[in-house]
């Protein structure tokens, strides 16, 4: 519907979008997902200090910024995305439905 290779942080905890739903949504912890046998080989390594940010974001006002993975070091603590004065919030940790406050390790 948006046009876009790029995941969207759409999953609403407490009223917010948590900035560590890049690590999983819906249930999902994607650092945990594995390949099945027959796909092994195409599995990589977790890298937890890899760092990146997805290009697209939702298309609508005010929608969440565009997902990111960083070490610890780098956002020792996530937020979550403040719709009211578009931008994150990182202030006070804010955790996605599993509990994740952060975004290490969960580049996909």
């Amino acid at each position: 519907q948006d046009d876009a290779c790029d995941e969207h942080n759409t999953q609403i905890v407490s009223g917010k979008f948590p900035v560590s739903n890049a690590c999983g949504q819906y249930g999902l912890s994607y650092q945990d997902i594995r390949c099945t046998a027959v796909d092994k080989d195409k599995e990589c390594p977790l890298d937890p200090n890899q760092s990146f940010s997805a290009v697209t974001r939702a298309l609508y006002d005010r929608a969440p910024q565009p997902f990111k993975c960083a070490p610890k070091s780098q956002y020792p603590v996530t937020g979550y995305w403040d719709d009211r004065r578009i931008e994150e919030n990182h202030q006070t940790a804010f955790s996605n439905e599993l509990g994740r406050t952060d975004v290490e390790g969960c580049c996909w």
